[in-house]
């Protein structure tokens, strides 16, 4: 991977590598100016100094530890064409940890900490956020420093796989996220360098809600598929990071036919809809057969002692049809003659397109049967036209497609993909893969995915799994789920993939996710509404997480008791892993223990002001701010809030009308997440009393670190509460 261009610097001069900054003069912690002409005390000006940062922390990160593990560093490795490249890193890393593997005694200790000593450093100065040194926003002063901070930013994160393979390490760099560039498209605050690669990545023609499926995504993941346009290119001009709208249904749906028919010559095959019919309500399964010898095709009923194929498609992709149960001929064929290669003595193919009839009772049957008819078939086939056209022959590109195709953003696929993932398929350019097979290909090739793409192994495949992984930890009588339902685990897992998940029909959803827990989704067949049927889903469960509060999206905010629930897990975009913490719902609302505080108004002679401006005149803060401290002896701390109930919003919210608010952390107050709830009664808080709130919204907590005391100020009221422990029981209606 070749990331920037060469700046002619003087060479890294091989001393000790934490006082080389002292031998340069150089003072890696000032803060910069994007001022035209700007030096520093030393006289270097921004390009001098982003030179000095690129021998130090590139050049001389690499002399210093592939010294410490005994390996001879060749510079002209790492520079092609006038570009610095990581394109060796993967050798030198593998013979790093083999030459240090092979140390014994002192020897190996001094070796490993020495590592992690320059690695620590470089992570410290290459964060993309303050207080990273290169994270400063230089603009047209100094062009190169976003790309030189970028080279580090992935060497460093490719050394850090270095680090958890060596032995006697403390592990406290271990799982380090260097960037979340994913974040720049969900809303949290991104800096500089996270807005270029968002939009790099961008402008190479991906969609908003595939970046930000990546729940962390480091650099090196950002900057690859910047460099990795997709084989499909739609607009997006409507899409959002929670929300794809090039994968919903139109109203001018058009069917597709294969890529090499000519449709003018094409036939349509329509289903004989009474057979159909009278299969299902036989209770026999139907299936699509194809007639080799004449090319004929039907619908017939699937012998029991014979294998079936199950297709799993995104339906914007064109092998739907809404009106009726029809496809093109030439589409039957191709799928016939793929599948092929998978069962050759089958009874048939299953595809909801031609199987399930497009309304009607035998519809309802069909949709309630679909964990069997995914879970019984001998192979469910997934086929996407970005997958289509990618080639089998590079693991890493393959991998990094999987996580960022349609069909990984589909909650139908979602459904069909995990209900038999132990024979699960995907179809490529030039071959099929089975899911296990792409897992043992990327785990070989671990080293060279976490060395050059750190971010990528994962996530294509961990959302697959979770139904299969938590049916059998909780069979097993696994410690913190001994004696749950299997459901209780696959809920915790679907609640963090459901956020980057969508679907055409809002009604699906709450049928997907019962399916999916092995629940009967017949009931809720009977109820049209997707409202309802959230409620009667949600009153179904006997016991839920109790973060549930925390999920952000529109609520039943006006329904007694019910204020705390989410109308749709879809498209949320909610934060952070869902804590293995649960909760009976009652008709008075979610019963809740976490900590929080219980806001009054108190007077405080309090000012706002520019840090770097002190002879700026202080001005009185606003009203949207709230005081909170852990005990009586600690400082307020100050932070805005603003309300993310609504992910598209993140306004500041008014909290003058609001009677008695209190905030519930959803873990603690760093986490900066919170639900603001209206207490009502006036009294003082007694101690393991219960609180009862009635929602109002989600708000993030922004720390606000310029507000300060002023001496013989005004005094202002400012809303301020203690935080009550995280034993405090709450109950949100």
């Amino acid at each position: 991977m070749d990331h920037l261009p060469e700046i002619e610097a003087e060479p890294y001069d091989g001393g000790d590598f934490l006082t080389y900054p002292a031998r340069r003069r150089f003072d890696p912690d000032i803060c910069e100016s994007d001022e035209v002409g700007w030096v520093d005390p030393s006289g270097y000006t921004a390009h001098d100094r982003t030179a000095i940062f690129q021998e130090w922390l590139f050049f001389g990160t690499l002399s210093e530890i592939l010294d410490a593990g005994g390996v001879r560093l060749i510079p002209a490795e790492f520079v092609c064409g006038g570009c610095v490249t990581t394109r060796k890193l993967d050798y030198y890393i593998r013979q790093a940890i083999k030459s240090v593997n092979r140390q014994q005694g002192e020897e190996i200790i001094v070796s490993v900490s020495r590592i992690e000593t320059v690695v620590d450093t470089v992570r410290r100065y290459a964060s993309f956020r303050p207080p990273g040194a290169m994270a400063v926003t230089l603009g047209s002063v100094c062009p190169e420093r976003w790309p030189v901070a970028l080279s580090i930013t992935i060497l460093c994160e490719g050394l850090l796989m270095l680090v958890s393979n060596l032995p006697n390490s403390k592990g406290v760099l271990m799982g380090e996220q260097i960037a979340m560039v994913s974040n720049a498209v969900t809303g949290d605050g991104p800096g500089l360098m996270e807005k270029l690669l968002v939009r790099r990545i961008m402008d190479a023609g991906w969609c908003p809600n595939q970046i930000a499926g990546y729940g962390l995504m480091d650099a090196s993941l950002a900057y690859y598929l910047g460099m990795l346009a997709p084989k499909i290119r739609m607009s997006h001009e409507r899409c959002r990071p929670n929300f794809a709208a090039c994968n919903q249904l139109q109203d001018n749906y058009m069917i597709r036919h294969a890529d090499l028919c000519d449709s003018q010559e094409c036939r349509m095959f329509h289903v004989d809809l009474q057979n159909l019919e009278d299969i299902i309500n036989d209770g026999a399964l139907p299936v699509v057969w194809v007639d080799e010898k004449d090319g004929s095709i039907k619908v017939v009923r699937r012998d029991p002692s014979k294998a079936y194929l199950a297709i799993s498609h995104v339906w914007s992709q064109g092998l739907g049809n809404p009106a009726a149960n029809a496809l093109p001929i030439c589409q039957i064929y191709w799928i016939w003659v793929n599948d092929g290669t998978l069962i050759r003595d089958k009874a048939g193919v299953w595809i909801d397109t031609l199987c399930v009839p497009v309304s009607g009772p035998c519809r309802k049957q069909s949709i309630r049967r679909m964990g069997s008819i995914y879970g019984d078939a001998s192979a469910v086939l997934v086929l996407d036209e970005e997958l289509l056209r990618t080639p089998c022959s590079n693991i890493i590109e393959q991998t990094c497609r999987l996580g960022c195709c349609s069909w990984q953003r589909r909650l139908w696929t979602l459904q069909e993909g995990c209900l038999n993932v132990e024979n699960l398929y995907f179809i490529f350019r030039d071959g099929i893969l089975n899911y296990w097979t792409l897992l043992e290909s990327a785990l070989d090739h671990e080293t060279a995915l976490v060395c050059t793409i750190p971010g990528v192994l994962s996530l294509p495949f961990r959302h697959l799994v979770f139904r299969l992984h938590y049916g059998s930890f909780v069979e097993t009588g696994a410690s913190l789920m001994e004696n749950e339902p299997t459901w209780v685990g696959i809920l915790l897992s679907l609640l963090e993939t459901l956020p980057w998940r969508a679907t055409s029909r809002s009604a699906d959803e709450t049928l997907c996710i019962s399916t999916i827990m092995g629940i009967d989704p017949g009931p809720l067949l009977e109820i049209p509404d997707a409202e309802d049927r959230m409620k009667h889903f949600l009153h179904s469960l006997s016991r839920v997480p109790q973060e549930l509060l925390f999920i952000p999206g529109p609520k039943f905010a006006n329904i007694p008791g019910l204020g705390w629930a989410s109308k749709s897990f879809l498209g949320t975009g909610i934060p952070g892993t869902i804590q293995n913490k649960w909760t009976t719902p009652t008709e008075k609302g979610l019963p809740i223990t976490t900590d929080g505080a219980v806001l009054s108004p108190i007077y405080m002679s309090l000012a706002a002001r520019g840090e770097q401006d002190l002879n700026t005149p202080w001005t009185p803060i606003s009203q949207d701010v709230v005081a909170i401290k852990g005990h009586a002896e600690e400082p307020w701390s100050f932070f805005t809030v603003r309300d993310i109930t609504l992910p598209s919003e993140g306004r500041l919210i008014d909290l003058s009308g609001i009677p008695r608010p209190g905030l519930i952390l959803r873990h603690e107050l760093s986490s900066s997440i919170a639900c603001l709830v209206s207490l009502g009664q006036e009294g003082a808080v007694a101690s393991n009393e219960c609180l009862f709130g009635q929602f109002r919204a989600l708000v993030s907590l922004q720390r606000m670190p310029t507000l300060c005391t002023q001496d013989g100020g005004q005094s202002i009221p400012i809303l301020a509460g203690q935080l009550l422990g995280a034993s405090q029981n709450w109950v949100v209606g």
